[in-house]
C-alpha cells in the first residue's frame, strides 16, 4: 500500500496541502485479480491505481504571473498516483466526470489518508448530483464502445497481423530485414517495438533483398501480405508524353523511372521527368524527396508523370494507424482481443458507467464500488462469457434507459453552485495562510 502523505510538491516547487487520497480502478470497483485468480494468466495481478486532491494555497495562486498557473494536477513518477487540484476537482465534480465522481462517493475503506478540513465536502457529496450525470457517464460508456468497434473493425480486416508482427520479427532476429526496411515498407512504430523488443544491436547489411525476405518468410502464407504494408507509388502513377497522350506503362519505362531519371516537381500530384539520373523512386514505396541527381531542366523532358497523391497518401496513413493501433496494445489485452474478438475490458467499462448512472437516478446516490449482480456481470465480460453483438445490443438498451431518466425530475438539471462554492471556500480558508 502506497503511503499517505500530507502535502505534495508541485512542478514550481511549491508545497501544496494533501486533502484526500485514495484506491481507484479495479481495487475500488471490485474487478481486481490477485496472483493466481485469472482465469487466463497464472501470473497475473491487478495494479494499483492512487487519486488524490490537493490545494493551493490562495497566496501562491496570487503571487503565480497569469501564464505560470499552478498545476491542476499532478502525477507521481513511479507510481500510477493522479492528484487534482481542488478547483479542477470542484470543476470535473460538478460536471459529474465519472473519474472525479469516484473520488467523490467511494466508502471510506478505500481512502488512504484524509485532512479533516476536506470532510465538510465528502460529506455533502450528493450536491453534485444532477442530470448531468446522464450525459456525462453515457459519454465516456460512447467512448469506450467506439473504442471496441474501432479495434473490432481492425481485428476483422486485418486478422493475420499478430502472425505478421511475428515473422517480421523472426526475419529481423535473423538478419533477414533492416530496421530501415521495416519502417519503408510497413511502419515506423512497428520498427522501433521490433528493435525494442530484440534489445540487441543488428550489422547493418542483411544477408537477403527486401523481396526475397518476403518469399522466404510469407510464401507460404494464406493471405496477401501487400496488403499490411504501405503502398507502392508506381500503382498509384500515370505517364504521359509531352503532348499528353497516355503512356502504356511497362518493363521498360519502369526500370527507367527506378533506375535513370530524375525530375522537376510542380506539385504534390504533378512530375516533369528528365535524363540522366538515379531513379526517382524510393524502392518504389514513396518518391524521393531529395533527389540524388537534380534534373537538368536544359535536358529535353521524357514524359510526364501524375500521381494519385490522395490516395496514395490516404492509403500510406491507413497503414501508419494500423501499425501505430498494433504496437500501442497492451499485451494482455491483446491477448484477450484475439480470444474473443472485442476489448473485455472497454466493454466491462461500458457496463460499469450505464449501470452506475442507471443506479444513481434509482437509489439518489451514486456508488462506484460494484457488489453482487453487477460485480457478477463484470467478471462474466472480463472472462469473455457474452459475444460482441450481445454487449453492444445491451449497451443499447442500458443508453437508452439511462437517457430516459433524465425526463423524471429525480435530479436538478444543475447541481448548486452558489452553496458548491461556499463549501469550497469554506475548504480553501482553511487551508490557507491569508
Amino acid at each position: 500500500m502506497k503511503e499517505y502523505k500530507n502535502t505534495i510538491t508541485d512542478s514550481h516547487g511549491h508545497e501544496n496541502t494533501m486533502l484526500f487520497e485514495r484506491v481507484t480502478g479495479s481495487r475500488l470497483y471490485g474487478t481486481n485479480y490477485e496472483l493466481g485468480e485469472h482465469p487466463f494468466w497464472d501470473d497475473y495481478e491487478s495494479d494499483w491505481d492512487f487519486r488524490g486532491v490537493y490545494v493551493v494555497d490562495p497566496e501562491i495562486k496570487i503571487m503565480m504571473p497569469p501564464f505560470n498557473k499552478y498545476d491542476p494536477h499532478i502525477t507521481i513518477e513511479g507510481i500510477d498516483s493522479e492528484n487534482y487540484e481542488l478547483e479542477k476537482f470542484m470543476f470535473e465534480s460538478m460536471r459529474n466526470n465519472p473519474n472525479y465522481m469516484d473520488l467523490l462517493f467511494a466508502n471510506n475503506n478505500s481512502l488512504i489518508g484524509i485532512n479533516d478540513s476536506v470532510r465538510i465536502l465528502l460529506d455533502n457529496k450528493d450536491l453534485f448530483l444532477s442530470n448531468k450525470i446522464a450525459k456525462s457517464f453515457n459519454g465516456f460508456a460512447q467512448s469506450q464502445m467506439s473504442r471496441i468497434k474501432g479495434h473490432k473493425v481492425w481485428l476483422t480486416k486485418f486478422p493475420e497481423i499478430y502472425q505478421v508482427q511475428e515473422l517480421i520479427t523472426e526475419a529481423y532476429m535473423n538478419n533477414d530485414i533492416s530496421r530501415e526496411d521495416i519502417a519503408f515498407n510497413f511502419s515506423g512504430k512497428l520498427r522501433d517495438q521490433i528493435v525494442k523488443d530484440s534489445n540487441f544491436y543488428k550489422p547493418k547489411f542483411v544477408n537477403i533483398s527486401f523481396k526475397e525476405m518476403l518469399k522466404k518468410y510469407f510464401s507460404d502464407v494464406d493471405y496477401d501480405i501487400y496488403k499490411y504494408m504501405k503502398p507502392y507509388a508506381l500503382d498509384y502513377i500515370t505517364l504521359y508524353d509531352f503532348l499528353g497522350n497516355k503512356i502504356q506503362k511497362n518493363e521498360s519505362n519502369i526500370s527507367f523511372l527506378e533506375n535513370e531519371a530524375t525530375f522537376k516537381k510542380k506539385n504534390e500530384s504533378l512530375y516533369f521527368i528528365y535524363g540522366n539520373g538515379k531513379g526517382v523512386f524510393l524502392d518504389s514505396r514513396a518518391i524521393h524527396t531529395n533527389l540524388p541527381v537534380k534534373a537538368n531542366e536544359k535536358n529535353k523532358i521524357e514524359m510526364i508523370m501524375t500521381i494519385d497523391y490522395n490516395n496514395f497518401k490516404s492509403k500510406k496513413d491507413y497503414i501508419n494507424s494500423l501499425w501505430e493501433w498494433k504496437v500501442k496494445r497492451n499485451g494482455r489485452r491483446a491477448d484477450l482481443e484475439r480470444r474473443f474478438g472485442y476489448d473485455v475490458k472497454h466493454a466491462m467499462h461500458t457496463y460499469r458507467l450505464l449501470d452506475g448512472a442507471i443506479e444513481t437516478f434509482e437509489n439518489g446516490t451514486y456508488t462506484p464500488e460494484l457488489s453482487e449482480k453487477r460485480l457478477e456481470e463484470a467478471f462474466d465480460i472480463l472472462s469473455g462469457k457474452y459475444t460482441y453483438d450481445h454487449i453492444m445490443k445491451e449497451a443499447e438498451i442500458k443508453t437508452q434507459t439511462l437517457l430516459g431518466f433524465t425526463k423524471k425530475g429525480i435530479f436538478k438539471d444543475e447541481p448548486d453552485s452558489k452553496l458548491l462554492n461556499e463549501i469550497y471556500l469554506e475548504v480553501v480558508r482553511a487551508n490557507s495562510k491569508i
